[in-house]
């Protein structure tokens, strides 16, 4: 049997949780998640892990913080920075170890740059791996090779997130990388060759899980500060809004012909935020009753953490880790169900915005630092172990 190893969230106010993962050779994983399946709180005030012999929890208490950050392991954190969430995670790492970045968007961000990224693996990332002691990695895809092969050719340990497209299985939309081969198996390559894989919700690490069985994965979900956030509930309108961005599949992809077509038959009014400046969508959100996320997948859902943030009531699919985020604080419906969408909404712009931001205010900076400082103990504590054998 193939060694599945899930590091999860701890279930707030319950003593312990069964794992859910499978065998690989049993039943089929589902991309859809139950919403009945994910305990109202699924986020942990400090992580679990996965005993890699047993089917076992246990508790894994915080390290205990050094006197500096020159006396913890130093990070190499690469990614392409444009990235909101990956601007963001390097600077939570900032706070607790030495960090140095290197942006790939303007390394790699085009194969015209191949050559001189090339070269750049010698005159650049070569000395900063050297001068590191973990390298930290967003997305898998063809950039991060050689930081992967350096890497291991140095004995660095290595930590890689998931973006959400790089392991999601074949579908109608040509969704992902794994819907062409070579790309699909050299994010398989990176996976493998990584010592933890980092993924946003447990829905994502068990189809991470079937495409690699034998691999290692870290649940650390997406965080908010539900303190910049004010909504007045009085001046919030009968108002349902989704959003999304201008790339390749992305209408179907989230929901936006599902969307439009209940705005046709919905009495509530119903708005579209398309390719917004982020202080526009957080204007809409403060104003709106209700947010959509009609989506075919989501590893996570950054948007609706943030729409449930401004007391927005959240109307989501059965689909991906939506539903470990919602919890019971909003409606769920089958996805691409027009009649469904349209009844949820006019049910959802009369339930109280404050639980959805409550529900919000469980997804802490605090925890996620925590749970990515746990990351940094486990991979390192991995390393000394090798070396001691």
């Amino acid at each position: 049997m193939s060694q599945r190893t899930l590091f999860e969230a701890e279930t707030a106010g319950e003593d312990k949780i069964t794992p859910e993962i499978s065998n690989p050779t049993s039943t089929p994983i589902s991309t859809e998640v139950s919403s009945t399946s994910v305990p109202e709180n699924a986020i942990p005030d400090r992580p679990l892990s996965c005993d890699e012999n047993t089917t076992s929890i246990q508790k894994i208490n915080p390290p205990a913080d050094a006197n500096s950050k020159q006396s913890k392991p130093r990070i190499l954190y690469c990614g392409y920075m444009k990235a909101p969430f990956a601007q963001q995670d390097k600077e939570y790492l900032s706070r607790e170890y030495p960090v140095e970045g290197i942006d790939l968007s303007q390394m790699a961000a085009t194969f015209r740059q191949v050559p001189a990224y090339l070269v750049k693996c010698f005159t650049d990332i070569l000395p900063a791996v050297l001068r590191n002691d973990i390298i930290w990695i967003w997305f898998l895809d063809y950039p991060a090779v050689p930081f992967i092969v350096l890497a291991k050719l140095f004995g660095k340990k290595t930590v890689i997130c998931h973006g959400g497209a790089e392991l999601f299985p074949p579908n109608k939309f040509g969704y992902g990388f794994q819907n062409k081969r070579f790309r699909g198996d050299v994010s398989k390559w990176l996976a493998r060759n990584a010592d933890m894989n980092i993924v946003m919700s447990k829905a994502y690490g068990e189809i991470v899980l079937r495409a690699v069985p034998e691999i290692k994965v870290y649940v650390i979900p997406g965080c908010v500060d539900v303190s910049l956030y004010k909504p007045n509930y009085k001046r919030k309108e009968e108002l349902a809004v989704t959003a999304y961005c201008d790339y390749n599949m992305s209408r179907e992809l989230k929901g936006i012909p599902v969307f439009e077509s209940a705005q046709k038959q919905s009495r509530i009014k119903m708005e579209t935020l398309f390719q917004r400046p982020h202080r526009e969508m957080i204007a809409a959100f403060l104003r709106a009753k209700v947010y959509c996320q009609l989506s075919y997948t989501e590893q996570f859902g950054m948007s609706l953490l943030e729409a449930m943030a401004c007391g927005c009531v959240p109307v989501i699919t059965n689909r991906g880790g939506m539903p470990e985020m919602v919890g019971n604080c909003g409606i769920i419906v089958q996805y691409g169900d027009v009649s469904e969408t349209v009844h949820a909404i006019s049910v959802a712009v009369h339930m109280d915005g404050e639980r959805a931001r409550k529900r919000a205010a469980e997804f802490t900076v605090e925890k996620k630092i925590l749970h990515m400082k746990e990351v940094i103990r486990m991979v390192t504590c991995a390393g000394k172990r090798k070396r001691r054998e």
